[in-house]
């Protein structure tokens, strides 16, 4: 009861996909941990968009709220054409995206954090492919 109660709080946006029964109670109570409802419903968009499982979406979650590990490496720098290229890519494959430049060549890093999400990511990479 006291679960359910606690779904209330969030946003209509996410209540409605919650009774549509697109998201379940498990993708909802993990919502619960983001502050904002701005959050909740851009995160609730996405795990109906990519089909994601509680468990990941309790990952990506998590990711979010505390964030990656501190690393002791310096700042990484990247030139502002570098810099829309990874949000564009990011925002095109829906997942974090780095790209390392070095003198021939470099490396382009995509992040994922569950088997839900690989699995996801590999689908949108191979659409057009074979």
């Amino acid at each position: 009861m006291a679960n359910a109660l606690r779904l209330l709080k969030l946003p209509a946006e996410v209540r409605k996909a919650l009774e549509d029964g697109t998201l379940t109670a498990g993708h909802a109570r993990a919502l619960l941990a983001l502050p904002s409802a701005a959050d909740q419903e851009k995160l609730a968009r996405e795990f109906v968009r990519r089909g994601l499982s509680v468990r990941g979406a309790e990952a990506r979650i998590a990711s979010l709220v505390k964030g990656e590990p501190k690393k002791r490496r310096k700042d990484r720098r990247v030139d502002a054409d570098t810099h829309d290229a990874e949000r564009r890519l990011s925002r095109a494959l829906g997942t974090k995206v780095e790209i390392h430049r070095r003198r021939r060549g470099g490396d382009l890093r995509l992040f994922f954090y569950s088997e839900e999400e690989l699995i996801g990511l590999f689908e949108r990479l191979m659409e057009d492919g074979a």
